[in-house]
């Protein structure tokens, strides 16, 4: 499963998911740190993966 994770998740819940053979993004390393959640959905379903954001 592809995911793109949020600024606000740590490296370990990165480091976990890519462990357990995921394909994971981050909003920061693809530099769209402080975008709007409507460009991340946008940028999510063009790379068709799931966004975790927590609130």
């Amino acid at each position: 499963m592809k995911f793109k994770l949020d600024e606000n998740f740590g490296r370990r819940c990165h480091e976990t998911l890519a462990a357990a053979g995921h394909d994971v993004a981050t909003v920061a390393g693809q530099k769209m740190s402080g975008a709007m959640d409507r460009d991340l959905i946008e940028a999510v379903g063009r790379r068709a993966a799931a966004w975790s954001a927590s609130t």
